[in-house]
């Protein structure tokens, strides 16, 4: 009876050290090298296969060789595949690594340590006079006397991309048959104040040169005070369904937070029309679309002063109707001044 008891309480304990592995995995404001990341991944992976065969072992121990009624073997039977089912399930998702637009999707998180496994980061002294650091998604590669810089967000970045020859200064790069060296000063997310910091973070900390440096501009760059995540925590708040979800499925287990992003609020974009509306309103402010056009002119003049070119390219807003509605919105305001 004692064996019995123990071997139906393997797939528990097995549940219960995946579930500890990947709360180290997935806590938030935790920072996981890549390697300790990857190993832990594979170590959860292995306690997943070890349950489901340890639920195997125990079924037929419990329901083949035991004399207990049909009508409990026919329970435990049930019970049993809906189990190994989910941890089959949970066991695909803790590698299905893909981009998405919020980046607490435990997809994403996967995603960036696969293919952003390494950042090249320096320090400098940010425009209060304090220590920070930054980092680049790749380290720049020198190769000739002529470079481009590449400033910007996420688009420079490359968000979404697997690997690094796909994003825009390494498509340039190769265009113009590698003559330059374009490096890569993307920092996802950011706005123009922060762009401008990692501008002139990476070239006081380097003392590298450039010939020409190219301003990546995209629509929420003017999102200066970083009001996005406080619209979707608004919008969560208001939605018991969607709270009830953040709070009870998020952070649980791949399963369950694949669940929440792609079946409770997959097709609510309420919260991303608050965003797009937030957006409109700012650039309808004059004084708040002044203010974050200052660090675009400082680092004209700053480029303009070392005698580099300074060029900025405008991104419309990518969903169906965007181009018609960046338009009026900031394109051409942005180009005109």
């Amino acid at each position: 009876m004692r064996r019995k008891v123990l071997i139906g309480l393997t797939p528990v304990a097995g549940c219960l050290l995946y579930a500890c592995i990947i709360h180290y995995m997935m806590a938030p404001g935790r920072y996981i090298a890549p390697s300790l990341f990857i190993a832990a991944q594979w170590l959860a992976t292995i306690i997943l296969i070890g349950t489901m065969l340890s639920i195997v072992h125990a079924l037929y121990q419990l329901v083949i060789r035991s004399a207990i009624p049909e009508v409990i073997k026919n329970i435990l039977l049930s019970t049993s595949v809906i189990a190994i089912c989910l941890l089959g399930t949970e066991c695909a998702l803790l590698h299905y690594a893909r981009s998405r637009v919020i980046g607490e999707q435990w997809c994403y998180k996967l995603w960036d340590k696969t293919y952003v496994p390494t950042r090249t980061p320096f320090d400098y002294t940010d425009s209060h006079g304090e220590p920070a650091s930054a980092s680049l998604r790749e380290p720049p590669r020198r190769k000739h006397k002529k470079a481009i810089w590449f400033i910007g967000d996420s688009f420079t970045f490359g968000f979404g991309l697997e690997q690094t020859s796909q994003t825009i200064p390494a498509v340039v790069e190769h265009a113009l048959h590698d003559q330059y060296d374009c490096i890569n000063l993307g920092d996802g997310g950011a706005d123009t104040y922060k762009e401008r910091e990692n501008l002139l973070a990476y070239a006081h900390s380097t003392h590298d040169t450039a010939d020409a440096v190219v301003w990546q501009y995209f629509g929420n760059d003017i999102d200066i005070n970083d009001e996005g995540p406080d619209l979707y925590e608004q919008q969560v708040s208001s939605r018991p369904i969607a709270h009830w979800g953040q709070q009870y499925l998020r952070g649980r287990s791949f399963l369950l937070d694949y669940i929440y992003w792609n079946r409770v609020i997959a097709h609510d974009a309420s919260w991303m029309d608050t965003y797009y509306a937030f957006l409109e309103q700012a650039y309808r402010s004059d004084s708040l679309y002044r203010a974050h056009l200052v660090p675009i002119i400082e680092s004209m003049h700053f480029c303009r002063s070392a005698h580099r070119r300074f060029m900025v390219v405008i991104f419309p807003f990518l969903w169906v109707d965007g181009p018609t509605r960046s338009a009026p919105l900031y394109t051409q305001r942005l180009a005109a001044d």
